[in-house]
């Protein structure tokens, strides 16, 4: 609009007359709802009454003879002179541009401006038509703001939904998990009532016999009977305790040092009755060193080793434990020589209630928590619990134990 508004007073300027062409000029522009200015030399020659609106004079004298460069804001005060350059020295025409001027009273206000090489009164001039910009300013700046706020509320959204998926999948799991251990519980019950009653009923049954009998040394045998079912019933008591712990945070620890040997000997003497009536071979490889922790809960982890390796071997089959040091560790494994297990099932043998033959009358028994206490008791320690195991030929159980420097007397 600005640029042919321009060009029509051009046409006209060529078109008529000198004086008539000076009269045409100033009522077109009078009326033009643009502010209109000519400047000469660089100082103002003529204002329309749009321009001094504009600038916020109240007669035309407040701006005429005035440097045009007063109403410039400093920030634009160089390209403006580029501008004048381009305009006088070279007689060509700019193009529509941005910028902003001064009032008279101080304010700034952001105008619109485009101007043409013009002669006035016979003297080089320039035609100056400048557009109000100040509301559109201030609708771009609205618009901008409340497209940030808008993209500042949608990224909040995205937060608030990814927030309530985590706590959706976060609900979820934990309804899984107590699905789980709703499972586990029932399970436990199940697998740990039979195990539980079986000690107690073979106690019972020989404490009645052992009333009646008038043999002294069968008798004897039905005392050891009980003793037997007694010290199985204790092994599972004690498995329970382990698990209803649950976690390395929460298991108690009474550390103190000890020796390697005093503890396998301590668990192998445990087991000592079972390993007799089973005729298992026992064979040790033992080094001499000393290791930290938790006694008891150390000894209940070999005794479970040697259970299921008692339990899972062949007739007359054969156990080896060792123990040796391996830089800062203790590694101490016990194998048999009994059914062994699948390469498949070996990372859920640490399971809690995990066991081969699920059937609650399985051929061999167990609550199937022996190696899920052996690995929270071994994780307590810091440590690790690894299997390996071929079918038909046994399995082996080792467990990496952190050795603290001053704990090795032969260092």
């Amino acid at each position: 609009m600005v640029r042919k508004m321009i060009r029509n007073v051009r046409k006209e300027e060529h078109a008529e007359k000198p004086g008539e062409k000076e009269e045409i000029f100033q009522k077109l522009v009078e009326f033009l709802p643009y502010a209109i200015t000519v400047h000469s030399g660089g100082r103002i020659v003529f204002v329309n009454s749009a321009c001094e609106k504009l600038l916020g004079a109240k007669a035309p004298e407040q701006l005429i003879g005035k440097s045009i460069m007063e109403f410039v804001h400093p920030a634009y005060a160089e390209v403006v002179r580029e501008r004048v350059k381009q305009l006088t020295e070279e007689g060509v025409g700019v193009p529509l541009t941005e910028e902003r001027f001064i009032r008279l009273d101080g304010k700034p206000v952001d105008v619109e401006v485009a101007a043409v090489p013009f002669i006035h009164q016979g003297r080089p001039a320039v035609l100056v038509v400048v557009r109000d910009i100040t509301e559109r300013r201030q609708a771009e700046e609205k618009i901008r703001r409340y497209t940030r706020e808008l993209e500042e509320s949608q990224k909040a959204l995205l937060n608030i939904l990814e927030d309530e998926r985590e706590s959706k999948e976060k609900l979820n799991k934990a309804y899984r998990e107590l699905k789980t251990l709703d499972q586990l519980k029932n399970d436990i019950i199940a697998n740990v009532s039979h195990e539980l009653r079986t000690p107690m009923t073979i106690a019972k049954g020989f404490a009645e016999l052992a009333l009646e009998e008038d043999d002294e040394e069968e008798r004897k045998k039905g005392l050891m009977k009980i003793i037997e079912a007694l010290e199985k019933q204790n092994t599972i008591v004690g498995n329970l305790i382990a698990m209803a712990e649950a976690s390395k945070e929460k298991i108690k620890l009474h550390p103190s040092l000890f020796p390697v040997r005093a503890l396998i000997s301590s668990a192998i003497e445990e087991k000592n009755m079972d390993i007799s009536r089973n005729n298992i071979e026992m064979e040790l490889q033992v080094e001499d060193f000393n290791v930290e922790g938790d006694f008891d809960k150390l000894k209940q982890v070999l005794v479970n080793l040697i259970d299921n390796a008692i339990k899972f071997n062949r007739p007359q089959g054969k156990i080896a434990i060792k123990a040796r040091k391996m830089r800062s560790s203790a590694v101490i494994s016990v194998s048999d020589t009994g059914i062994g297990m699948p390469e498949n099932i070996l990372p859920k043998s640490f399971e809690p209630l995990f066991q081969g033959d699920a059937s609650i009358n399985r051929r061999y028994g167990g609550t199937g928590m022996g190696l899920a206490v052996v690995r929270t008791i071994v994780e307590a320690h810091d440590g690790e619990i690894y299997a390996e195991s071929i079918p038909g030929e046994g399995s082996t159980f080792t467990l990496v134990l952190p050795l603290k420097e001053e704990v090795d007397e032969n260092a």
